[in-house]
């Protein structure tokens, strides 16, 4: 199989995916991080991002735009659409992954998340991306912020409607926190944030989208 994670920050693929792509390593994996410019695009983050994926057997990839944490919605979706297209190099994938399209899961709303999502939908929507119209799948977890429940399978169809989800063992979850909290050790201006994300780090991993056909070991959410 070959897939595609496209996220908006660095520490989103270990947090929200890394379970899975640990447990799929027979998979074909590359991911995209697209909002980096919080960070002034130092050598520094770049490498780590890097060589963090390379470590997991996932090829990385970078596009330019906005990190920021206000509501309103900055960069442009067609833009980061077109610099995704780059970044994927006109390869399709049976499986892409992305950001929620519920707005309030994951930690809440985050603008950034929801301007990555629609940049996916719309690349799709034009036929690019994914082979197949079963195989857009996006996170789907209660919001640990506000919320009050933990980042895990949602509870109900109006929070996140999982379709599928991935039970990690001890070793994996133990595995997963190592290469999100790598983030925090490397960048000590970040350590207070991904703790507070790291712990507890999602488990089981979750998914949902429209027929979505995720082979086994994936399960069914009841």
């Amino acid at each position: 199989m070959k897939a595609l994670v496209v996220v908006a920050h660095d520490d989103d693929i270990p947090l929200w995916i890394g379970g899975t792509v640990m447990r799929m390593s027979d998979w074909d994996w590359s991911g995209v991080a697209i909002c980096w410019r919080r960070y002034a695009q130092t050598d520094e983050h770049k490498a780590h991002f890097e060589q963090s994926c390379r470590a997991h057997g996932v090829k990385p990839a970078i596009c330019d735009f906005q990190d920021y944490q206000q509501d309103k919605q900055l960069n442009k979706i067609e833009e980061m659409a077109q610099h995704l297209l780059e970044a994927a190099a006109g390869e399709t994938y049976d499986y892409v992954f992305t950001h929620s399209r519920h707005p309030r899961c994951e930690y809440g709303f985050h603008a950034n998340h929801v301007e990555t999502r629609k940049c996916v939908e719309l690349l799709v929507s034009r036929g690019h991306l994914v082979r197949s119209g079963t195989g857009l799948a996006y996170f789907s977890y209660q919001p640990i912020y506000g919320g009050g429940g933990l980042p895990t399978v949602a509870a109900t169809p109006a929070d996140a409607p999982a379709a599928v989800y991935l039970q990690l063992t001890y070793e994996e979850l133990v595995r997963k926190l190592e290469w999100v909290m790598s983030f925090a050790e490397r960048f000590n201006c970040i350590r207070a944030d991904l703790q507070n994300l790291g712990y507890p780090c999602p488990n089981p991993e979750a998914f949902e989208g429209d027929a979505l056909g995720l082979p086994s070991p994936f399960v069914a959410h009841p």
